[in-house]
């Protein structure tokens, strides 16, 4: 004998019982569909047959609810005439292993407009015919009682948690296969039942389908089924959508945990998309050196398409770092916005440094780069900043002495009036705002830069930007390598199919 390792959990909707009238046909107890040529749905003809039937006792029901409780109360006088039309091969299919089944019918309160249509009875004939036919345990589990609304998707995802899956998981804490029908009932709970399904059991849990045969139906043959099916591609399509979501506030972290067992398939797809976001997470903690690596191996793998020379110069990692911080505002992180771009200004200043005299400039790998006697050759008007040093002391690149630097080297910045207020305002501000515990919004952000919208202060950034590297670009963006990158890992995700 099979060991008995299988749950079923079905959703019953309307046409999932069918009646055998007088005349021998099989009608659908809740279709009220009439088809091409009937003057009279299945619905109406089975209570044609009842209400007409001499043998009847008491009222045979008005609509769906009140007919299947009467069927059901009355189960033992018409347990011949009565099938699970859509569940009845699937059921005959799993029944030697099945050790349980599930069955979720609606029961909601007089006051709801659609409990005629209430399946929780539909669900309880269905279990006694489980019982009578396969001797196999059934519970009804009934939706809608304490005004749950069966068409409130988010409501039935939590509804699904706590009175479908709690109770399997208390039953049934081990078992090798969970088999899920959630062909009938109202759409938002199918997908819910399926939604948890897979998120809470997904290498346990098999799909079964159903094509509706109403000839085969009418003669008594329940319809045929499809599946088993993994839910791979459902579940895909769940989780891309979480993904995107996820891209949209910038969590790569988050994307990659999400997404990883497809990453880890032997694809080129997946091993691209992997490659991408653990170079977007490096981007977004700031390691613009590994990131620099990576990308140049992502690029030879041909994951990135375009030109990336400009990797190599020594103004790239500053536009890095400012469009981080445009990307912190966006996240709502005001203090990372204000420091990155403050940061990008700042260190980018040292790197034109460095690049620009080399030769005068001392760099250690443990400390701050020394600005060498030397460089007054260079720059002549440079001698008043030793002449502030203390004997022994050394200059270093850094604060005053690097403002200086750039002031004597190219006058034209005092001219510049994104940079000037950069000196003026940027530094002051700056100091002052991160010695607070407090946060920071949004307009003391753009304040601290003489602004007073995210475009002016990110044009204001950019300006300054631009005139240290002498530069011409438009946007923070174009010269980011992310923004390319997110767009990659963007169409990657949408287009992707495992």
């Amino acid at each position: 004998m099979p060991e008995k390792t299988c749950i079923l959990i079905a959703t019953i909707g309307t046409r999932d019982l069918a009646y055998q009238v007088s005349s021998g046909h099989w009608w659908n107890v809740g279709n009220d569909r009439a088809r091409y040529g009937d003057s009279l749905t299945q619905e109406a003809q089975v209570f044609e047959d009842l209400s007409t039937d001499p043998n009847v006792k008491g009222e045979p029901g008005k609509d769906f609810r009140s007919r299947t409780q009467y069927l059901s109360e009355n189960f033992s006088q018409y347990q011949q005439r009565l099938q699970p039309i859509i569940l009845g091969q699937l059921l005959h299919q799993l029944a030697p292993r099945l050790h349980k089944v599930y069955l979720i019918g609606t029961d909601q309160p007089e006051t709801v407009q659609f409990r005629t249509k209430d399946t929780f009875y539909c669900a309880q004939i269905i279990k006694q015919w489980i019982a009578a036919k396969y001797n196999v345990a059934s519970q009804v589990i009934p939706l809608g009682k304490d005004g749950e609304n069966p068409a409130d998707f988010d409501e039935m995802i939590r509804w699904c948690k706590q009175n479908v899956w709690e109770l399997v998981g208390r039953e049934f804490p081990k078992f090798k296969e969970i088999a899920v029908s959630p062909k009938g009932g109202v759409g938002q709970s199918s997908d819910a039942l399926r939604v948890t399904a897979l998120s809470l059991y997904k290498d346990q849990v098999t799909f079964y389908d159903f094509e509706e045969d109403e000839a085969a139906n009418s003669q008594g043959q329940s319809s045929p089924y499809k599946g088993p099916y993994r839910g791979t591609h459902y579940l895909w399509d769940l989780d891309r959508r979480e993904a995107i979501a996820l891209l949209e506030r910038y969590d790569y972290a988050g994307v990659q945990r999400l997404l990883e067992p497809y990453l880890n398939q032997q694809n080129s797809t997946g091993s691209k998309l992997k490659n991408l976001l653990e170079l977007a997470t490096l981007w977004n903690i700031a390691d613009f050196d590994k990131f620099k690596r990576r990308l140049n191996a992502a690029t030879a793998r041909g994951y990135i398409s375009g030109n990336i020379s400009h990797i190599n110069q020594w103004w790239w990692t500053a536009y890095e770092a400012a469009y981080l911080g445009e990307i912190r505002l966006e996240q709502g992180n005001t203090v990372e916005a204000l420091f990155h771009s403050f940061r990008a200004v700042e260190g980018l200043m040292s790197e034109w440094a460095i690049a620009t005299y080399s030769e005068q400039i001392k760099q250690s790998t443990d400390k701050t780069p020394e600005i060498k006697r030397s460089i007054i050759k260079v720059l002549p008007k440079y001698q008043s900043e030793f002449n502030k040093l203390e004997p022994g002391k050394a200059l270093y690149l850094y604060g005053s002495t690097l403002d200086r630097l750039l002031q004597v080297a190219r006058p034209e910045v005092h001219n510049h009036p994104d940079m000037q207020i950069y000196f003026d305002v940027t530094k002051k501000r700056r100091n002052q705002l991160f010695h607070r515990l407090l946060g920071l919004q949004k307009n003391e952000v753009f304040a601290a830069w003489g602004t007073q919208d995210k475009k002016s202060w990110l044009t204001r950034v950019l300006n300054c930007l631009n005139f240290i590297s002498q530069q011409t670009f438009r946007f923070l963006s174009e010269a980011s390598f992310m923004s390319r990158i997110h767009e990659t890992i963007f169409d990657t995700i949408t287009h992707y199919q495992p």
